[in-house]
């Protein structure tokens, strides 16, 4: 049985810990994901001040051991569109000994129930393309793409 709860500071070791392993898996997709020599440092002052902040949660799944987080917040959206607000699922992360137990979908759930509690008009997220087992759980949960998003190097040219 899994519990979905607000994380607390008492979390943010084993939070980083899965943050760590997510970051690990992600390198494995693109060189897009090499982390600076102080990331971890960062991501526990942002994972702090996450939890401070009233536009931003972080969730985490106990079955009583902590085996998942998910970082979500809103921002306003461009006001072209007709959304003021938009949520989004920053990352999410499941100790893979925990998986295929419905931990990932009871996050995700809490996750967009607390962003439609705050009156977003959709909630995004980000899939590296390579990331096959990913992009199944997300489409499992409901997430359909609407947008391909690329990048490129820039080149620096010789005068």
């Amino acid at each position: 049985m899994v519990s979905i709860r607000t994380a607390d500071p008492g979390d943010f070791w084993r939070i980083g810990l899965l943050w760590r392993d997510l970051m690990r898996q992600h390198r494995q997709f693109s060189p897009h994901f090499e982390l600076a020599d102080d990331a971890e440092r960062r991501f526990a002052d942002y994972l702090k001040e996450a939890s401070e902040r009233s536009d931003h949660r972080v969730f985490v799944a106990c079955t009583p051991e902590l085996v998942g987080f998910c970082i979500c917040c809103f921002l306003p959206n461009n006001p072209i569109y007709r959304r003021p607000r938009v949520g989004y699922i920053n990352d999410v992360y499941v100790d893979p000994r925990a998986r295929r137990q419905g931990v990932g979908r009871a996050l995700v759930e809490d996750a967009v129930q607390w962003l439609s509690a705050q009156n977003v008009g959709s909630v995004e997220l980000y899939v590296a393309k390579d990331n096959h087992e990913g992009l199944r759980f997300w489409e499992r949960v409901g997430a359909r793409s609407y947008l391909v998003r690329m990048s490129m190097e820039p080149q620096c040219k010789k005068p």
